[in-house]
């Protein structure tokens, strides 16, 4: 199967040339890497596993309940791949939150916003392109191409809807906690990536469907890899916002729990999605 791109466009978004190399502001943050579009790939489809006991499908959207608890945010100076941001200190989630079981999908926008912004809207397999509402689309895989202000647009609008719950993107510190799950390596779950994630080593280098690899300890699909993920986080640079979690097109070290990276607010990339959080009004 012979994939194209959808538009004439550069398959990345703008990076400028700061983006290149590493920020240095009381420590070291490594931020996007221009990444070729590459061809002639297809991609299969995996059943989607059931999820967690403290999660929840409402509306169609998993929502996973997680606990308060204090954890080690950051890695130990033993670990393969760790920058100097990632200073490992002791960290404590005071209140508890709800975090979608999985990245928010081209469907799960659409149906929201009235448009899919995703630059690979149709890179899927024939099974996984379906209609929504009348729009053909990769429905299950992880929306992308979706700037911080687009983000924040789409919260908007959910929390219009006053359903009794206030829609955010997680912290640093909650994304963290959440990524992972009780656990002090890498990676979280089985401690195998590629159990957990969907990365350069084994994606074909395209996005997959949302939840199907392993859940963590606290039933959340693709912390590692697939797409990065928007947060609220310090980026020590105006415009610039923090996204967690590792893509489709990076290698191993780049999808552990402590990695962090840069983008601008403005921004598109097809490899940057999000993921969100709720709590009761």
């Amino acid at each position: 199967m012979e994939w194209v791109c959808n538009n004439g466009e550069s398959p990345i978004g703008k990076v400028t040339a700061v983006a290149l190399g590493e920020f240095n502001f009381g420590g070291t943050m490594n931020v996007f890497k221009p990444h070729l579009l590459i061809l002639g790939i297809s991609v299969f489809t995996f059943p989607l596993n059931s999820f967690a006991a403290n999660c929840r499908t409402e509306n169609g959207v998993a929502w996973c309940d997680i606990q308060p608890g204090t954890f080690m945010m950051g890695s130990p100076n033993t670990e393969v791949g760790r920058l100097q941001d990632e200073t490992l200190h002791e960290v404590t989630i005071s209140n508890s939150f709800q975090m979608q079981a999985t990245e928010v999908s081209q469907k799960q926008w659409f149906l929201e916003m009235g448009y899919n912004p995703s630059y690979y809207s149709n890179r899927c397999t024939l099974s996984e392109y379906v209609s929504v509402n009348g729009q053909m689309m990769c429905a299950n895989h992880p929306v992308e191409w979706v700037s911080w202000d687009e983000v924040q647009s789409f919260i908007q609008a959910l929390n219009a809807k006053s359903n009794g719950y206030r829609y955010r993107l997680p912290t640093e510190e909650e994304w963290e906690y959440a990524a992972r799950a009780g656990s002090s390596g890498p990676y979280s779950g089985t401690g195998n990536l590629n159990d957990m994630g969907w990365f350069r080593g084994n994606s074909s280098e395209v996005a997959h469907p949302v939840g199907t690899k392993n859940a963590n300890a606290f039933g959340l699909y693709d912390m590692h890899g697939n797409v990065w993920e928007w947060v609220v986080g310090y980026s020590g640079y105006a415009g610039w916002g923090v996204i967690r979690g590792g893509g489709w097109l990076d290698f191993e070290v780049d999808c552990r729990s402590a990695r962090r990276a840069l983008g601008e607010f403005d921004n598109r990339f097809n490899y940057v999605g999000v993921r969100l959080v709720r709590t009761p009004n």
